[in-house]
């Protein structure tokens, strides 16, 4: 009788840990998400006429290859190796928050949106910001909206989700501050990238159902999870703030 309660014991315990991974791993594994549909999405389905006549760049070994892919993992195996220690200080909560900053740092903004999406400069994965939304196929010119957006990525939103991943692993004070501001900042940027296209009829967006769903509507994620980090850190000051008028 003891030892089938002990063994249960040691299974709860195990199926805690698991889940405790998992959900401190979540953003990393959404990330690692992104990359599987990339490599097995196929080129044939591809409907937009890319800038690449030739469809250099369309193939998985092509992606899974590229200089700037490698960069980007090599990027957050750095940031993810030297965070482990931190990590098993936090609590499953806490380690997601902070390895949301990391792959945001890392992937989100950084290597989907500033270097597939505003440069164009990563195989496959730009031909898919070219399919999610056409936009990308036009000059210069005519996409300021989503340049601006990718240009305060590149200087707003990634350097702070950097700055946020390491303040978050020191767990310093002044993390809430630089996360609200941050999460302000990747809402209105998440507003200013879907709406401008949804006011005008949505006519440069995806058909694909797999696509739409992916690039279009899973952004709502960068203003449910932003949001609530951002009224997180506010009531964390909030609440420092009134413990030192005490």
């Amino acid at each position: 009788m003891v030892t089938t309660r002990s063994q249960a014991k040691k299974k709860r315990t195990a199926a805690s840990s698991l889940s405790g991974w998992f959900l401190s791993h979540l953003p990393l594994v959404g990330a690692l998400g992104t990359v599987v549909v990339a490599v097995v999405y196929p080129p044939e389905l591809f409907k937009v006429a890319s800038q690449d006549l030739e469809g250099n760049g369309d193939r998985a070994i092509d992606f899974l290859t590229s200089p700037l892919l490698i960069l980007c993992f090599a990027l957050a195996l750095a940031g993810y190796l030297w965070s482990r220690k931190a990590c098993e200080e936090l609590s499953s909560a806490q380690a997601a928050i902070m390895y949301w900053h990391l792959s945001n740092a890392t992937w989100w903004s950084f290597g989907c949106d500033v270097i597939s999406g505003g440069l164009g400069a990563m195989p496959k994965m730009r031909r898919l910001y070219e399919e999610i939304d056409s936009t990308h196929l036009l000059p210069r010119t005519q996409r300021g909206g989503l340049d601006s957006v990718y240009f305060a990525e590149a200087t707003i939103h990634v350097p702070l989700s950097w700055l946020c991943f390491y303040l978050t692993a020191r767990q310093h004070p002044a993390r809430h501050i630089v996360q609200a501001f941050l999460g302000g900042a990747q809402v209105v940027g998440t507003y200013c990238y879907y709406l401008p296209e949804y006011a005008a009829g949505m006519t440069h967006w995806s058909s694909d159902p797999l696509l739409f769903s992916l690039g279009i509507g899973f952004g709502i994620v960068w203003i449910i999870v932003p949001a609530l980090l951002t009224w997180q850190s506010c009531v964390q000051v909030a609440e420092r703030g009134s413990k030192k008028h005490r």
